[in-house]
């Protein structure tokens, strides 16, 4: 481990003890070495902790809480290779890993999609939800089934709706597929039934989505489709048994839930894999040095 600060090249991953947090850990490994960045890993320390399957008062027992998140979290990043830090962080989850981003402007943000003491039915968590809404980096929420973290990423499921951060995560997705050997398909729905949209506006709007596809020598494939995004989403997810699915920023929604009714809600809930949601100006490479394409891998 280290603790050089070398902004723009870190992943932040939020760990808590969970099997979803376990699965974030396991996309960091993954990811690190193909992004060539390092791995912040962020704890946050409650009033109490668990150690042992005992909860002891978390500060009187730092130390050895920390040597259990450096032992046992923190395995897959160790047997990768993967230089990493951790840190705990005397603050609410959410505060802490937001605390962690300002810090080090990290290019890539790793969370379970709910932490410790969750029922499955709240199968987003509210720290996942507010960091969804408020990370300035791109934020990849990891289902709880640590199992079902790819050994390489394969198949990347891409939904766009025209809007400015769709195209953002439409550039971010063509770079992490380049540097990763994944393929790519764009599914747009919804939007485009609308007798107000041409089959010429389409057909710029498609071009437009293939560009940074084609530059990078990304295998990819274009779906347009009628009906509800987030259905669409979730159903062509278990399809094609996507590793990953990017969508773009949404707004907020109504007062008191800001992601309520929004489609990355409900494809983080529903789709049975990561989902990555990505902000207008995200970038892979920032700080980044070019490298060569990784070889397709599946199709």
């Amino acid at each position: 481990m280290h603790d050089q600060r070398r902004e723009g090249r870190w992943i932040v991953v939020g760990v808590d003890g969970s099997s979803a947090a376990e699965g974030a850990v396991r996309w960091a490994a993954l990811l690190a070495p193909l992004l060539h960045a390092d791995v912040a890993v962020v704890h946050a320390l409650g009033l109490v902790g668990r150690l042992d399957g005992e909860l002891v008062p978390a500060h009187a027992h730092r130390d050895e809480i920390s040597a259990v998140v450096s032992r046992e979290w923190c395995a897959p990043l160790v047997e990768a290779g993967v230089r990493h830090r951790v840190r705990l962080r005397e603050q609410a989850a959410v505060d802490a890993v937001l605390a962690e981003i300002d810090e080090l402007q990290p290019i890539l943000v790793v969370v379970g999609t709910r932490g410790t003491g969750m029922t499955s039915a709240q199968s987003i968590g509210s720290t996942a939800l507010r960091l969804l809404r408020e990370a300035t980096a791109p934020v990849i929420v990891v289902p709880d089934a640590p199992h079902r973290v790819p050994g390489a990423l394969r198949r990347i499921l891409l939904g766009v709706d025209g809007t400015a951060p769709a195209l953002a995560a439409v550039d971010w997705s063509a770079e992490l597929a380049r540097r990763t050997g994944a393929s790519c398909e764009v599914l747009t729905a919804g939007a485009w039934s609308s007798d107000a949209v041409t089959t010429r506006h389409l057909g710029h709007e498609i071009e437009a989505w293939s560009t940074p596809f084609r530059w990078a020598q990304v295998p990819l494939r274009t779906t347009v489709c009628g009906g509800d995004p987030a259905e669409e989403l979730v159903r062509r997810a278990h399809e094609i048994d996507a590793d990953l699915v990017v969508l773009g920023a949404s707004g907020r929604g109504p007062a008191g839930d800001p992601l309520a009714g929004s489609v990355s809600r409900r494809v983080a809930r529903e789709a049975g894999c990561a989902v990555a949601v990505v902000r207008e100006g995200a970038r892979l490479t920032r700080a980044l040095g070019p490298v060569e394409p990784a070889a397709p891998v599946g199709g």
